[in-house]
């Protein structure tokens, strides 16, 4: 039906920008929701709606109306759905690599090479160097890091443990990718090279490699007289080898993902390619018929080796697995559209910036809002934009170079993983059925992370200035100071 020009629709009603203190009080609200239903039920999804019911209702007290309200939450949305189809293609990818027995070789590899007193530090060098060529600590952590996983706990090294030196090491690896896609945006939000970027990032990533190293070796060396139950491994070794033909062939997919991605082949495209042929190799090689592969790539693998707690480790992956991550993203996403829609955020952000004075003040102060934001808004991508446009006048004003900022950004959200209603909270506690309370004490490097770039901003070490002079030795440069505001 055609619209009467005589009647056109009425204009959407905006409502007022709120105060600094309505801002406080909403954002607090907001945080303890979340906690919650996260502490108290273990309820995450539960408390992203309740969020989003009581969001809306305060962005109708400020006037917005209904239909305006409508578009932020579908604005939050759509920002995610990228981030939700690559969901899918990584559930397809970690059942469809289990059937075709790639993760059972890795498995076997492990059980060749690895003892207990290194462990830890080899688990996390080598998501370290898969993470590097992938760019995905995700599409890492789901390959790669769960036969190490499957490896380790065999072994008797306790799971938390082991989930820590995976994610130290898909996240380090991730972050000093060139590929990473959290590199290149944050890149381009700061308006800097991604070259000098990942050059400034070496000034806190070797510190906080060199702690997560020695302490995972510290770790280990109190399991170094771990008497392995070699039966129990050997037994192990040949259920797979029952159940699967295990040679070098079953790494095949993962070169092709590895490959594709080098070559910079669209996310989307490289996963699925991956899908496609470890689903080809389990069809021919697996003895896995066509139904048993489509069942598997919606609700994962179920290997049949015998033992109960191999098919266990085995059977990961497919659509259903993701289907809590999804749903966090699904609610966690329109919750951070209200609060960006009705400048709820940038009111906090922005009145907080004009006080910061010192470098040590605005680096400070940027961690802390990239990780609140991330954990606020369940996206590190809302925080990424957030914080880098709240802070470039900050970090302009104190003649801070932009590469400066791009690395307070990027490596403020390594801690998000550890909030349960986020995305990659739920991914993780999904993946390894841990819950990211558990294994956050031994998430070493990512917790190091900001206390090393807070660290860098009061010392000097590391910081950078337009001048072309650093923070640090004999000529340290510093911020000329008039009436209490930067030159």
């Amino acid at each position: 039906m055609e619209k009467n020009p005589k009647c056109p629709e009425p204009e959407p009603k905006k409502g007022r920008l709120p105060s600094f203190f309505e801002s406080c009080f909403a954002l607090a609200v907001t945080l303890g929701i979340l906690l919650y239903f996260n502490v108290y039920f273990d309820a995450a999804q539960v408390g992203l709606f309740m969020c989003g019911i009581v969001l809306s209702g305060f962005a109708a007290y400020l006037g917005w109306d209904w239909n305006s309200i409508e578009e932020m939450l579908l604005s939050g949305l759509k920002i995610g759905l990228g981030a939700l189809l690559i969901n899918v293609y990584i559930g397809f990818l970690i059942a469809a690599l289990s059937a075709a027995g790639t993760i059972a070789y890795i498995v076997s590899l492990g059980f060749d090479i690895l003892s207990p007193g290194y462990f830890l530090v080899v688990t996390c060098l080598t998501c370290t160097f898969m993470a590097l060529g992938t760019g995905s600590a995700w599409t890492t952590a789901g390959t790669v890091g769960i036969a190490l996983f499957g490896v380790g706990t065999s072994m008797g090294i306790p799971g938390p443990m082991i989930i820590g030196a995976i994610l130290s090491g898909t996240y380090l690896g991730d972050k000093m990718s060139i590929i990473s896609e959290s590199c290149v945006l944050v890149s381009a939000l700061s308006e800097v090279s991604i070259i000098k970027h990942l050059y400034s990032m070496l000034y806190v990533v070797v510190p906080t490699v060199v702690i997560a190293l020695v302490t995972y070796a510290i770790m280990g060396y109190g399991y170094k007289d771990l008497v392995v139950d070699t039966a129990a491994l050997q037994q192990m070794g040949d259920a797979l080898n029952s159940r699967f033909t295990l040679n070098p062939i079953c790494l095949l997919p993962l070169a092709l993902l590895i490959f594709l991605i080098i070559r910079k082949t669209s996310p989307d495209i490289t996963l699925v390619a991956g899908v496609i042929s470890a689903c080809i190799l389990a069809i021919a090689m697996q003895d896995v018929s066509f139904k048993s592969m489509l069942s598997a790539l919606m609700s994962g693998f179920k290997p049949e080796t015998g033992l109960p707690h191999v098919d266990k480790m085995l059977s990961k992956g497919g659509l259903n697995s993701m289907s809590s991550t999804i749903q966090i993203m699904m609610l966690g996403l329109p919750v951070g559209g209200v609060l960006k829609g009705t400048g709820m955020l940038d009111q906090i952000v922005y009145n907080f910036a004009n006080y910061l004075r010192t470098t040590a003040q605005a680096i400070t102060a940027a961690t802390m809002t990239v990780l609140l934001g991330g954990a606020v808004t369940a996206d590190t991508y809302a925080s990424y934009i957030l914080t880098t446009t709240a802070y470039k006048p900050v970090f302009d004003k104190l003649k801070l170079e932009r590469y400066v900022l791009s690395r307070v950004c990027d490596m403020g959200v390594v801690c998000n993983c550890l909030f349960p209603w986020t995305a990659g909270g739920m991914f993780y506690s999904q993946l390894f059925g841990i819950s990211p309370l558990v294994y956050a004490p031994y998430y070493v490097w990512g917790i190091a992370m900001p206390l090393v770039i807070i660290f860098c901003g009061v010392t000097g070490w590391g910081i950078f200035y337009t001048t072309g002079r650093k923070g640090w030795g004999k000529n340290k440069y510093i911020p000329p100071k008039d009436n209490g505001e930067a030159a």
